[in-house]
């Protein structure tokens, strides 16, 4: 009789302890059966969503900016991250999603999501994607992600014919007459890199100590971004 009155009294607390981890939890949307288990064990991890993931991600990369890191990789991170939580709006209606949740089906969705609601071309679609890779293998070395959702996903650049202007054609752009000072500057931009060859990122990383003067003639005097080479 004792017995069978300490095993109800021990189901009991066992069944109050789950009701309170269920109303706890309750607001969360990826509450699941193994989740209460967890939490009971004392197994919950230190993250259980994505969100807090790409945060912690987002953080490390802020913290190597001048370092290993450029200002425009944490932001192209940054960017990538409205983007994915966005598609889970729009796709879920859910603000976040569970780690547990993060499969190849949601890769599936995103890629599709990009390159039709994003209106994303199949090349800027790509580098997000691999964007995104990079944070899930991330997660995964930490231990936060059990599995990989990008298993067996490949993803390749398609070839793109830059073309060239002619003489003509750039003469054409240097003379047309812009009333507007925004489009000025950035045809004059343009036509700048188009006679130095330099790219966007170090014309836009060009300052006046890089403007020298050698032998009665001026000098740009930079270390290219992408390439290191002076």
């Amino acid at each position: 009789m004792q017995w069978s009155l300490a095993v109800n009294a021990s189901l009991d607390a066992i069944s109050a302890s789950l009701h309170s981890l269920y109303h706890k939890y309750q607001d969360d949307e990826t509450i699941s059966l193994d989740k209460l288990r967890s939490a009971y064990l004392g197994q919950i991890q230190e993250f259980s969503t994505f969100l807090p993931v790409f945060n912690k991600f987002i953080d490390d990369i802020r913290q190597r900016v001048g370092h290993t890191i450029s200002k425009e990789s944490l932001q192209k991170y940054s960017v990538l991250r409205r983007h994915f939580f966005e598609f889970l709006v729009h796709r879920y209606k859910r603000k976040d999603i569970g780690l547990m949740e993060f499969t190849p089906a949601i890769i599936q969705d995103f890629e599709l999501y990009l390159t039709t609601v994003a209106s994303c071309a199949y090349n800027t679609a790509v580098k997000k994607m691999k964007t995104l890779k990079t944070v899930t293998i991330y997660a995964l070395k930490r231990g936060y992600l059990l599995q990989d959702p990008f298993l067996d996903r490949h993803f390749y650049l398609a070839p793109v014919d830059r073309g060239f202007l002619t003489d003509e054609e750039i003469l054409r752009i240097a003379n047309k007459e812009l009333t507007i000072p925004r489009l000025a500057l950035v045809r004059d931009l343009f036509l700048f890199s188009c006679f130095t060859g330099l790219a966007y990122i170090d014309v836009a990383n060009l300052r006046r100590e890089h403007l020298v003067t050698l032998d009665g003639k001026a000098w740009i005097m930079t270390r290219r971004k992408k390439t290191r080479v002076e």
